[in-house]
């Protein structure tokens, strides 16, 4: 049974980062049938891919710690049923490499720490949209956490992280294309369409 709840938590996940996929191509799909209001990709982007990890977090907690082996599993007439490993952080992070030139065909925001990255995510999730346009709002005049790249921005990946748990979803840390030396640039999401490698 426990098996089963891990597959269905995983194809949900799965689902979720197809439909974020969709809704980011053609956001008229999640048109709200009441008020007529077309959903932002922004806010099609954190919904989705929020659902999708937490459906990915659970899908991982309730995989059985207990698999039995082949012989175990033969002996007993049973056969393991489970979800597909989930990709080892080097083959997802083979789509994107530290000194690629990427593109963001849509925009997409981008954030001075990864922190920050995920607390615009949160915010933008849960409906908190004050807080989330707070992060693009510098106090004082001053320069702000968060800032929307416009499309077809391009940038140059100074490094990229994966997490295997979440296969295909990543974060890169980006600079301006031209630039020659830098120890810290901007992180941003690494998933679906919403970058593309240039070279």
């Amino acid at each position: 049974m426990k098996e089963l709840l891990t597959i269905i938590l995983w194809m949900l996940a799965a689902a979720m980062l197809a439909l974020m996929i969709v809704g980011l191509v053609n956001p008229k799909l999640a048109t709200n049938k009441k008020t007529g209001q077309v959903p932002s990709r922004m806010s099609l982007f954190a919904t989705f891919s929020i659902f999708a990890a937490i459906f990915a977090v659970l899908a991982g907690a309730t995989t059985p710690n207990d698999k039995p082996t082949p012989a175990t599993a033969q002996r007993a007439g049973m056969r393991h049923i489970g979800p597909p490993a989930p990709q080892p952080a080097k083959e997802a992070n083979e789509q994107f490499k530290a000194e690629q030139i990427v593109e963001f065909p849509k925009g997409a925001p981008v954030c001075l720490t990864k922190d920050t990255l995920q607390r615009y995510l949160k915010y933008s999730s849960t409906g908190e949209a004050t807080k989330a346009k707070a992060l693009f709002v510098g106090d004082d005049g001053g320069p702000s956490e968060c800032l929307m790249l416009k499309p077809h921005t391009q940038a140059k990946i100074i490094s990229a992280t994966y997490d295997p748990s979440v296969p295909g979803v990543g974060i890169i840390e980006v600079v301006g294309k031209d630039v020659g030396a830098s120890e810290q640039g901007a992180f941003g999401f690494a998933i679906g369409d919403l970058v593309k490698l240039v070279h």
